[in-house]
């Protein structure tokens, strides 16, 4: 009988899939592993970045759920015309609907229109120095849609005198990448006051800015010395706070029984940030030009940042055949030194009442022509004070102190000044291009 071959199991093919087998199941785990690392790296990534925005900017955490705005719990609603560049804050009616406008309020939307989105929106979180998408900062910002936030004019750093001085001048008009800016008074107060849930409706009207019409803008000069701050914040350290608008050329007047005068005419006022606004000045008193008489003539100006400024003068109506006293010389000495003077204005905490420093040889030029006729008890005095000064002293002592006073406002002294002026704003417009730079 033949013998049965036994049938050989080959073991290399076994130990090949096997080790495929371990292979394969190597690469999984490896993989797996490189996933889970490469998923954790962009973890640990994502927290780091969120933990470095948020040293940078300190974020107030606020519940927010749809009930909030849903319930109508919020005081206030916000309307920002976009066309207009002006934003009016609505309180509720008796009816609890939003209809009594209670605040206006300058603003600057999107510099391409479409930036700024139309629609119905609802705040949410709250930041306090918020570092913006160009690199810039916010003092405050109030997120209403995604990146669209409403909040303070940029500043180069989270510095308080860091302000984006140019960006504050448009202010009012569009400026910005799509959010929607404001002067630090006006977004410190929706930060405040608008609770996260308030609603905020974006509409075009460019006819009709809103029922309180279009702030006026404040300027700041960019050439000043404080034009790294906002005029309307209230830091303690704000430079802004300690200025104040100022009424130069306010002097005593002397006119004849029948004239008349325009108070105004040489007087001018500048508000706390150096800005021309003359014709806000208004006029009080009670005089009578044709009854004889010493007369006391408040001037005032309030400017933009709700400042008042007041200074009294006396108009003396007589008989006495004088001509009215000659307000365009005065006017003419004056406007050449009115930047000095604007600087050496003394300042009362507990009062609007600002004194001028010196007006002495304003006042006496009235009194040396009115004298002329003795007889009326009226002039009894006024000869007396004449005499002593014409007759008394030689003309020339009277030209030795002319000179004098002249010396004060010599073009030397003031060139002077101006060079001195000149090296700051250099030094000014020089740390501020450095800014602009580095922002960009």
């Amino acid at each position: 009988m033949k013998k049965k071959k036994k049938k050989r199991i080959r073991i290399a093919p076994i130990i090949i899939l096997v080790l495929m087998a371990f292979i394969i199941i190597a690469c999984v785990i490896c993989l797996g592993k490189l996933f889970i690392n490469h998923d954790t790296k962009e973890k640990k990534e994502a927290e780091s970045m969120e933990m470095v925005e948020e040293k940078m900017s300190e974020e107030v955490t606020q519940d927010f759920s749809e009930d909030t705005y849903l319930t109508g719990e919020s005081p206030f609603m916000i309307k920002v015309n976009r066309a207009a560049n002006c934003t009016t804050i609505y309180t509720k009616d008796e009816t609890g609907n939003y209809n009594i406008p209670v605040k206006a309020m300058l603003c600057s939307t999107g510099k391409n229109i479409d930036d700024t989105p139309l629609g119905t929106f609802h705040t949410s979180e709250k930041y306090k120095w918020r570092l913006m998408v160009d690199g810039s900062y916010a003092q405050y910002a109030y997120r209403i849609f995604d990146e669209i936030m409403l909040h303070s004019v940029p500043y180069f750093d989270d510095n308080y005198d860091e302000l984006e001085t140019d960006e504050f001048n448009k202010l009012g008009s569009p400026a910005s990448l799509g959010c929607v800016r404001f002067a630090i008074r006006d977004i410190k107060w929706i930060y405040d006051n608008c609770p996260v849930g308030t609603t905020v409706i974006i509409y075009d009207d460019a006819d009709n800015p809103g029922p309180l019409g279009k702030p006026e803008a404040i300027k700041i000069p960019e050439d000043s010395e404080n034009a790294g701050w906002d005029p309307t914040d209230i830091n303690k350290d704000n430079p802004w706070l300690t200025s104040s608008p100022v009424i130069v050329n306010a002097v005593d007047l002397i006119i004849k029984t029948g004239s008349s005068i325009d108070f105004t005419k040489h007087v001018s006022a500048f508000d706390t940030c150096g800005n021309d606004i003359s014709d806000k000045i208004g006029v009080t008193g009670d005089y009578d030009f044709n009854t004889p008489g010493i007369y006391e003539i408040t001037y005032t100006v309030t400017d933009l940042l709700n400042r008042t400024v007041a200074t009294t003068v006396w108009l003396t109506v007589t008989d006495l055949d004088v001509e009215t006293q000659p307000l365009e010389k005065i006017a003419i000495e004056r406007e050449t030194t009115v930047k000095d003077r604007t600087e050496h204005y003394t300042y009362t905490e507990d009062s609007t009442y600002y004194e001028e420093p010196s007006s002495e040889e304003i006042i006496t030029e009235a009194p040396t022509e009115a004298p002329t006729e003795p007889s009326t008890e009226a002039p009894t005095e006024a000869p007396t004070e004449a005499p002593t000064e014409a007759p008394t002293d030689p003309p020339t002592e009277a030209s030795t102190e002319a000179p004098t006073k002249k010396q004060k406002d010599t073009p030397e002294n003031s060139d002077d000044n101006d060079d001195g002026n000149d090296d700051d704003n250099n030094n000014n417009s020089e740390k501020k291009s450095n800014k602009k730079n580095r922002s960009e």
